[in-house]
């Protein structure tokens, strides 16, 4: 199994186009066998297009900074880290779509929390994702304030996704 926490160095030239070897540590299960099998490129982009994907009418100012979340996945397969730049950046897609969608200023500092918080109590966030959201602010501001750890944490990607298409949804959450 591949070792994820190896020190990081420039890829070599003839590298840059190479799948990044901890990659081999993650298996998937084959839908027809039911076996085992190594993840490739193309699922890392099927699961992106499937599941990391913003609604059509989600803002585009909104859709544009998070094509950058969803190509920094894909490209994690050169390089793992950019799955951790990822993670931090959904963090400031997340916190544009609630300003928007909660017609605040964009400049405006009311903090990701302060957000969230409001976002729940106007039902724009399903109240089964209340306990969950509730600790994005945290794992944001491990980013924010500096962390060497490569661990990141793809459902909160997931999570913020599925969020910020509530926000712009037509439903009002009970």
């Amino acid at each position: 199994m591949a070792d994820i926490r190896i020190m990081e160095k420039l890829k070599k030239f003839d590298e840059i186009t190479k799948q990044d070897e901890r990659f081999k540590a993650f298996l998937i299960i084959d839908q027809d066998s039911g076996k085992y099998k190594p993840i490739t490129l193309e699922h890392i982009y099927n699961s992106v297009y499937s599941r990391i994907k913003l609604d059509d009418h989600v803002p585009e100012e909104i859709q544009n900074y998070f094509a950058r979340v969803q190509n920094l996945i894909l490209y994690s397969w050169f390089f793992y880290p950019f799955l951790t730049v990822a993670q931090q950046l959904v963090y400031p897609s997340l916190e544009l779509a609630l300003k928007i969608a909660l017609k605040k200023e964009k400049e405006k500092k009311d903090g990701l929390k302060k957000l969230i918080k409001e976002a729940l109590e106007k039902k724009l966030i399903n109240p089964k994702y209340e306990k969950s959201v509730k600790w994005l602010p945290f794992f944001r501001n491990q980013f924010a304030h500096g962390s060497s750890s490569l661990d990141s944490n793809i459902s909160d990607v997931i999570r913020c996704t599925e969020i910020i298409n509530q926000l712009f949804s037509v439903k009002i959450f009970e």
